[in-house]
C-alpha cells in the first residue's frame, strides 16, 4: 500500500546454500564420506553438517535450519521421510536428498547433478585456465594414509580429495603434496596445524575468491579455539569444529584445532597444544575450548594445565576459557561478487537479466547459483518490502504463477536468511517474476492457519482512501496535526476558505521560521544562493510541515482528490436560493440547478471546498488511527513493512478482526486502533474493548502474532487496562499500548540504565528476542582482542 518500487537494486551472486544432515550415532568413516562430498563443493567449508539425534538435538537441529535456511539438504543415516518433512515446514528447501546409496559414487552423481551444485573442480580448473603460470607456493595438498589414526581430525581441517585427484592437482596446481603416515597422533597433527599457519589447506582453496558476509560478529572469530572431541560421540565434536571453523578465512586452521578428549592426561599432547597456542601470532590474551559432549571436568582440568604452561611461557595468551557452544549456527553467506541492477518493471512483474558469476564461461550447462535481492540501493530496505515470515504459504505465493505464465514447480524465488533469492542456471539470461502484494502474502498466512476471510466494504475502503494519498505514509501526515484540523472542519456542506479557517481554529497562518536551508544558502555567492533558494521552493512544496499555511494543506488535498473545489452562485432570483457547483464555463450561460433559469454570475464568485464522500466514509469508520498506527509500525522496522487493514476473519463459529496485520521485518504484527478522544478512566468502553481483544488475542495464537498493538487517541490507558490485556496476551505475545501523543509523532523514544535514548525498534517489542547478556568475568585481567 506504499509505493516502494526501488529505481535500482543491490543483489548478490552466490552458491546455493547447502547443510548436511547426519546422524549423530554414525560411525566416524561416514561422516568421512559426508567431509569429502562437502570438499568438493565450490564453497563446501560454508555448509554445515548438522548432527541429529534424540529430541533434544532435534529441536537444535531444527533451529539451525531455520537459522541458515538452505537450498539444498543432504542427509546420511537419518530417516529421510521424516526430516523430508520437516525441512519443508521449517526452511522450504528445493530439494532433500538422501546420500546414503550414492556417497561411494560421487563422481556419478557429479555428472547428474541435478540440484546444479557448483562443484570445486570446475572452479580450480577454470583457475588453472586462467592464470596456468601462477606459482602457488602457499598451496599444500594432504593425502590421508588409510586407516591413519588422526585423519579424521586432517580431514576435517584441511579437506578431503580422492587419491586420483591429488596427483593431478598438486601438477596442476604446482601445490605442495603431504603424505600422512599410519603413526600420525595428535601431537604430530598439531604441529602440522602450526605448520599450516602460512599455507593454503584444499578447503581453502576450494572456496577460492568466495567473500563472506557474517550476520552477527561471533566471539570466536578472533580468538584461538581449541575443539575437544569427545570418545564416545565424535561426530557431534567434529561437526561443531566444522561449523565453528566456518567463522575463520583461508588459513584458518592457524586458529582452531582438534583435540581428542584421551589425550588431555597426555602430557606430550598437552606440550604441543600449548605450543600451537604460543605459536599463534595474534592479538589475543586468551583462547577457547569447546566441546558438545566432553564433561565440563575434563574441559576445566585441560584448561588448568593449559594456562600453567602458558605462563611459564610467559605467552601472549594469559587465559583459557570454555566455551558453551549455542544451539544456533553462525549466519554466513559466502558469495561470488555483488552489483546493482536495474530491473524493468512492468505491473509489478520484474525482469532480471544479464547476471552471472566469475567463471560462468567454465560451467557445465547444469549448474545453478543464487541471486539475493540484498537491497533497495536508494533506501538501504528490502526490496519491494519483502522481508517476510519464514513460512511454507509465504514461498508458495512467492512462486505463484502469473499468466500468461503457467511454469508450475520451477522454485524460481525462495526466501533465504536476508532477503528474497532467485535461481539462475548458465543456461537462464534473464529471470521473470511477479512481486506479490501485501494482500496475497498476509491472506495466505490467515489460510495456512485455517483462518477464512470475510468479504468487507470497510477494507476496500481503506485501501481506496489510502491509495488516494498515495500512500499510507501520506495519509498519515495528511490526518493528523493542522491538516487533520482542516479535514475535520468539513460537515455536509462546502466551506470557504474563512470558514474553514474559523472552524479548524488555525487563527492567522503563522510566519514560517528561518529554515536550516535559508541560514546555509545566505552564505552561499549571490548567484549560488538564487539558484538554490528557488530549488528549495519548488523542493518545500512537496512537503507538509507543521508551518503550512492552510492555502497550501488545501492545495494539497486538491491534488491527491482528498477534497474538490466548488463554486457558490449567486442567489437565484428565480427559486431564491443559492446552490455550490463543481464545475463553472463562464464563457457560456450558467444556469440555476434548481429550476435551470440563468444565474447573473456578477463580479466574482465565491470559492469552496468539499471533502471526498469516501474520505468522510473513511473517517466515520476510523481511519485516522489506523494509518497513524502504520506509520507507527512502519518507523519500528529498518528492512520492510507491509501491511492489511480491516482484516476481518472467520475460525468455525468465531468472529474476530484485525483493524491491522502486518510484517514489520519478518515478525508478524496485529493491531487493534480505536479513537477514544473523549473516553475517561472510568468508563465502562474499557470493558468492551477487552472483550474484543480477547478474540484478537485467541486469533492470534492461532495465526502465530508475535506482537499486539493497542493504539488509542486518548491521553493515556488505564493501568488495569493494560494489566488485563497484557494478562490475555500471556508471555507468548508482546503487547504494545500507543497513546495519541505516540500515533502523532509516529515513534518513541525509550532509554534505559542510564544510557542515551534512542527511538523504539520492533526487536524491543517482540516476546522472544531476549539481548545476550555479559557474563561476568570472576578471574583478573580482562580479555581482549583486536584485529591483526
Amino acid at each position: 500500500m506504499q509505493n516502494t518500487t526501488p529505481n535500482q537494486i543491490l543483489v548478490r551472486l552466490r552458491p546455493q546454500r547447502i547443510a548436511f544432515l547426519i546422524s549423530e550415532n554414525t560411525n566416524v568413516n561416514r561422516l568421512m564420506l559426508v567431509i569429502g562430498f562437502l570438499s568438493r563443493i565450490w564453497g563446501g567449508r560454508y555448509c554445515p553438517i548438522i548432527a541429529v539425534g534424540e529430541k533434544d538435538q532435534e529441536a537444535s537441529a531444527k533451529e539451525s535450519l531455520l537459522a541458515i535456511r538452505p537450498e539444498l539438504i543432504f542427509s546420511l543415516g537419518i530417516d529421510e521421510r521424516k526430516w523430508a518433512k520437516f525441512s519443508q515446514e521449517i526452511c522450504q528447501p528445493r530439494a532433500f536428498r538422501p546420500l546414503d546409496n550414492v556417497a561411494n559414487n560421487l563422481n556419478g552423481y557429479m555428472r547428474d547433478n541435478h540440484e546444479g551444485i557448483i562443484w570445486a573442480d570446475f572452479i580450480v580448473q577454470a583457475e588453472i585456465n586462467a592464470s596456468p603460470e601462477i606459482q602457488r607456493k602457499n598451496l599444500r595438498l594432504i593425502a590421508v594414509g588409510k586407516d591413519c589414526q588422526i585423519d579424521p581430525f586432517i580431514a576435517a581441517s584441511f579437506g578431503l580429495i580422492s587419491d586420483n585427484l591429488l596427483t593431478a592437482y598438486t601438477d596442476d596446481l604446482n601445490a605442495e603434496m603431504l603424505e600422512i603416515v599410519d603413526e600420525y597422533d595428535t601431537s604430530s597433527y598439531l604441529q602440522l596445524c602450526q605448520e599450516m599457519m602460512k599455507k593454503w589447506s584444499w578447503l581453502d582453496f576450494a572456496s577460492y575468491r568466495l567473500q563472506t558476509h557474517h550476520f552477527f560478529g561471533a566471539d570466536t572469530i578472533y580468538a584461538p579455539l581449541v575443539v575437544i572431541v569427545s570418545q564416545w560421540e565424535p561426530v557431534k565434536d567434529l561437526a561443531l569444529f566444522w561449523n565453528l571453523r566456518m567463522q575463520y578465512g583461508p588459513g584458518s586452521s592457524g586458529r582452531i584445532a582438534l583435540f581428542h578428549e584421551s589425550e588431555i592426561e597426555n602430557t606430550d599432547s598437552v606440550i604441543a597444544l600449548t605450543n600451537w597456542l604460543n605459536s599463534i601470532k595474534f592479538k589475543s590474551n586468551y583462547s577457547l575450548l569447546a566441546s558438545k559432549c566432553c564433561p565440563k571436568k575434563s574441559l576445566e582440568s585441560l584448561a588448568r594445565r593449559l594456562r600453567r604452561r602458558l605462563k611459564k611461557l610467559k605467552s601472549q595468551i594469559h587465559h583459557v576459557d570454555i566455551k558453551e557452544p549455542s544451539l544456533g549456527l553462525p549466519q554466513i553467506i559466502p558469495y561470488d561478487h555483488e552489483t546493482n541492477v536495474r530491473p524493468p518493471i512492468s505491473e509489478r512483474v520484474v525482469s532480471i537479466e544479464g547476471l552471472h558469476l566469475t567463471y560462468h564461461d567454465n560451467l557445465p550447462f547444469n549448474a545453478a547459483w543464487m541471486c539475493d535481492l540484498v537491497k533497495d540501493v536508494q533506501t538501504g530496505r528490502a526490496p519491494y518490502e519483502l522481508c517476510l515470515l519464514p513460512r511454507q504459504s509465504v514461498f508458495q505465493v512467492l512462486n505463484s504463477p502469473n499468466p500468461p505464465w503457467f511454469r508450475l514447480g520451477m522454485g524460481v524465488l525462495g526466501y533465504g536468511i536476508d532477503s528474497v533469492n532467485i535461481r539462475f542456471s548458465v543456461r537462464d539470461y534473464s529471470i521473470s517474476f511477479k512481486v506479490p502484494n501485501d494482500e496475497e502474502i498476509l491472506e495466505e498466512i490467515l489460510e495456512e492457519a485455517d483462518i477464512k476471510i470475510e468479504k468487507d466494504e470497510k477494507r476496500i475502503r481503506y485501501i481506496q482512501a489510502i491509495e488516494m494519498f498515495d500512500g499510507f505514509l501520506e495519509a498519515a501526515r495528511f490526518l493528523s496535526g493542522s491538516s487533520l484540523k482542516i479535514v475535520n472542519s468539513f460537515g455536509g456542506n462546502p466551506l470557504t476558505l474563512g470558514e474553514i479557517k474559523s472552524k479548524a481554529r488555525l487563527g492567522k497562518a503563522k510566519k514560517k521560521k528561518t529554515s536550516l536551508f535559508v541560514e546555509f544558502s545566505n552564505r552561499l555567492p549571490k548567484h549560488a544562493k538564487r539558484v538554490a533558494q528557488k530549488r528549495y521552493s519548488i523542493y518545500s512544496k512537496e512537503l507538509l510541515d507543521i508551518d503550512a499555511s492552510e492555502a497550501e494543506i488545501l492545495q494539497r488535498l486538491l491534488n491527491r482528490n482528498v477534497i474538490r473545489r466548488k463554486w457558490k452562485l449567486n442567489r437565484c432570483v428565480y427559486c431564491d436560493k443559492e446552490y455550490w457547483i463543481d464545475n463553472l464555463d463562464i464563457s457560456g450561460h450558467v444556469s440555476c440547478p434548481g429550476c435551470r433559469k440563468p444565474v447573473n454570475l456578477g463580479d466574482k464568485l465565491q470559492l469552496g471546498y468539499e471533502l471526498n464522500e469516501l474520505i468522510v466514509l473513511s473517517i466515520r469508520e476510523g481511519i485516522i488511527p489506523v494509518v497513524l498506527t502504520a506509520r507507527f509500525l512502519s518507523n519500528l522496522t529498518s528492512r520492510g513493512f507491509i501491511f492489511l487493514p480491516g482484516v476481518k476473519c472467520l475460525i468455525g463459529p468465531l468472529k474476530a478482526d484485525f483493524d491491522i496485520l502486518a510484517i514489520c521485518d519478518g515478525h508478524l504484527v496485529a493491531a487493534e486502533c480505536k479513537s477514544l478522544e473523549n473516553t475517561n478512566n472510568q468508563s465502562n468502553v474499557w470493558k468492551e474493548i477487552e472483550g474484543q481483544l480477547k478474540k484478537s488475542i485467541d486469533l492470534g495464537r492461532t495465526c502465530q502474532i508475535e506482537t499486539l498493538i493497542v493504539a488509542g487517541m486518548c491521553e493515556k490507558f488505564p493501568e488495569e487496562f493494560k494489566k488485563n490485556v497484557t494478562d490475555l496476551a500471556g508471555k507468548g505475545m508482546g503487547v504494545l499500548f500507543l497513546n495519541n501523543e505516540d500515533l502523532q509523532k509516529g515513534n518513541r523514544r525509550i532509554s534505559s540504565r542510564g544510557r542515551q535514548s534512542r527511538l523504539l525498534r520492533i526487536e524491543d517489542i517482540l516476546p522472544s528476542f531476549r539481548r545476550p547478556k555479559k557474563k561476568g568475568r570472576k578471574k583478573k585481567g580482562g580479555r581482549t582482542v583486536a584485529l591483526m
